[in-house]
């Protein structure tokens, strides 16, 4: 294997950690905006969940789960 085909472990390691860090984010993923600017909509008290969506854009950010 040549110098040029070799990957740096470092470099595949950032890759990886921004890659995790993009999907873990409690932001919405249209807009940005952070949880501070989210709405909980479709709450079903029995069952303790509903829906996340952004106040900014209206987008669908994830769902809620407090069971």
């Amino acid at each position: 294997m040549s110098g040029q085909e070799k990957v740096k472990v470092s470099d595949c390691n950032t890759v990886s950690l921004l890659h995790f860090l993009a999907k873990a984010s409690p932001n919405c993923p249209k807009c940005g905006a952070p949880p501070s600017r989210q709405k909980v909509r479709n709450y079903d008290p029995d069952f303790l969940d509903g829906d996340v969506y952004c106040t900014v854009c209206g987008s669908f950010v994830r769902h809620y789960d407090a069971g």
